[in-house]
């Protein structure tokens, strides 16, 4: 009787679902990357350096605070 409650009650919601072509998968892989990456490194004492290594491996453009200028 309560999976028949939760059906009526998420009706919308399911329709919304079942009718999209929009999937959280891209998202779900970037959690899984992120986490692989802290289980690799067995935690980062500076966390600068994971945020480092995240945008190493998404290939995002690392901006430093204090860039060096000749």
């Amino acid at each position: 009787m309560t999976n028949i409650k939760s059906f009526i009650k998420n009706r919308q919601l399911i329709k919304n679902m079942t009718t999209g072509r929009l999937s959280n998968g891209p998202v779900e892989g970037v959690n899984r990357k992120i986490k692989q990456i802290k289980r690799t490194a067995y935690g980062y004492k500076n966390w600068q350096n994971f945020i480092y290594r995240i945008q190493i491996e998404f290939k995002i453009k690392i901006e430093k605070k204090n860039p060096i200028r000749k």
